[in-house]
C-alpha cells in the first residue's frame, strides 16, 4: 500500500539515504581573471566553446601525456586506450572512459567527476577571483591526489581565446569585457597543491545536510534554479528540452543520482511514493532560459562535441521543502548529458523563508 504524502514526509530521510549515501570529495582551486568573465569564448576556427570545456580538454591531454603507462606513441593525441595491456592500472581510462559490463556487453558510463567555474568574490581593479570547483565521486575519489594537482597544472598552461563580442551583441546581451585572449593567474605556484585538502571525502548526504541548516522540510519555498552552464536533456520523444519544469528537474536529478549509485556503488536505489511525483507535476514555474550554442573538438574521438543547450534560470513557486535534499544533491553532480565537460551545472537558492 502506498504511503500518503504526509507519511512520506515524516520518513523522508529513509527515502533519500539510498541515493545520497555515495561518497564525494570536493575541491576548490582559486585563480584570478578579468572581472565579469563570460563563459563563452571564440576559438580560432570561429566556433565557440565554454571555459569549462577548454579546461576539460586540456586536462584530458595533460593526463594522457603525463600519466599514460604506455610510452610507445610519439603523438599522445592519437593514442588509443583500447587493447592496451596497461589500461587497467592507468588513471586516464578510469577517469575519462569508465565502462561496466551488462548482459555480456561492455557499456560506457559517465565519468566520475564534474567541475565548474564560479566567482569567488567581488571584483577589484578590473580583476576577480574565480573558483575551479571539482567534485569527485565513485572511482575518482581514490584518484584525487592525481587529478587535483593536474587541474592546478592545467590552469598554469591554458590560455582562453578571445571572447566573441559579436555573439553577445546579436543576442542583445550586455557585453562582457575584456574581449582579448587571457591567461588565468593561478594562485598556487606551479606544481604546488599543498593548500588542497585530500582528506575531504564525505558523502552527498553530509554535504546536503550542511546546506539544509534552518530549512523546514515540511514548509514551502519559492526556489530559483540557476543553470550556470547549458543543460542537455532529452524528453521522452527524443527532443532537446527548451525549458525545465519542476517535475522534469526532479526526475532527471533522481535519474542522475541513481546512475551514479548503480555504476559506482551497491545497495538500494531508493523509492519514492507516487504522490512525490504527483505533487512535483503541480509546481508552477517561470522560466528565463536562452539557447547557448557551443562546440569543442575532441582529439581522442576525432570529432566535434556539441556543448549547446539551454542556460539561465527558472523560478519555481511553492516548492515543498522535502524536495530540497534531492535538488541540492543534484547540484553537486550536475544533470543531463556531458556533465564531465561542465554541462548541467546548476545552483539552488531560496527566494523566501518558507511557510
Amino acid at each position: 500500500m502506498n504511503k500518503t504524502l504526509e507519511e512520506y514526509v515524516a520518513t523522508h530521510i529513509e527515502s533519500y539515504l539510498p541515493l545520497l549515501s555515495t561518497k564525494v570529495s570536493r575541491f576548490r582551486i582559486p585563480f584570478a581573471g578579468p572581472a565579469r568573465w563570460p563563459f563563452l569564448v571564440r576559438e580560432e576556427d570561429g566556433s565557440h566553446s565554454l571555459m569549462t570545456s577548454r579546461i576539460r580538454s586540456r586536462l584530458g591531454l595533460f593526463l594522457k601525456s603525463h600519466f599514460c603507462r604506455s610510452f610507445e606513441y610519439a603523438d599522445f593525441r592519437n593514442r588509443s586506450c583500447s587493447g592496451c595491456a596497461k589500461a587497467e592500472l592507468c588513471s586516464y581510462p578510469r577517469l575519462f572512459m569508465p565502462t561496466y559490463k551488462c548482459k555480456g556487453k561492455v557499456r560506457d558510463i559517465s565519468p566520475p567527476f564534474v567541475f565548474s567555474i564560479t566567482e569567488g568574490g567581488p571584483a577589484h581593479d578590473g580583476e576577480q577571483i574565480y573558483m575551479l570547483n571539482l567534485n569527485l565521486f565513485g572511482r575518482a575519489v581514490e584518484l584525487a591526489e592525481i587529478l587535483v594537482p593536474a587541474m592546478n597544472h592545467v590552469l598554469d598552461e591554458i590560455v582562453f581565446p578571445e571572447v566573441d563580442s559579436k555573439w553577445w551583441g546579436e543576442r542583445n546581451l550586455e557585453p562582457y569585457r575584456p574581449f582579448y585572449s587571457y591567461r588565468p593567474n593561478n594562485l598556487f605556484s606551479h606544481g604546488d597543491s599543498s593548500g588542497l585538502d585530500y582528506e575531504s571525502c564525505c558523502s552527498l548526504e553530509s554535504s546536503v545536510a550542511g546546506e539544509l541548516s534552518g530549512i523546514n522540510l515540511e514548509g514551502k519555498y519559492d526556489v530559483a534554479a540557476h543553470f550556470q552552464t547549458p543543460f542537455q536533456i532529452i524528453d521522452d520523444k527524443g527532443n532537446s528540452l527548451k525549458s525545465m519544469s519542476f517535475h522534469k528537474l526532479i526526475s532527471k536529478t533522481v535519474t542522475r543520482l541513481r546512475d551514479i549509485k548503480r555504476h559506482y556503488y551497491t545497495g538500494s536505489m531508493g523509492r519514492f511514493a507516487p504522490k512525490f511525483w504527483k505533487v512535483a507535476e503541480g509546481v508552477k514555474d517561470d522560466p528565463n532560459l536562452r539557447y547557448v550554442q557551443a562546440r569543442r573538438y575532441s582529439q581522442r574521438q576525432e570529432a566535434s562535441i556539441d556543448l549547446s543547450g539551454m542556460s539561465g534560470s527558472v523560478r519555481y513557486f511553492g516548492v515543498p521543502g522535502f524536495y530540497l535534499p534531492i535538488l541540492l544533491g543534484g547540484s553537486l553532480v550536475h544533470v543531463g548529458g556531458k556533465t564531465s565537460h561542465g554541462l548541467g551545472c546548476f545552483s539552488v537558492s531560496l527566494l523566501n523563508g518558507g511557510e
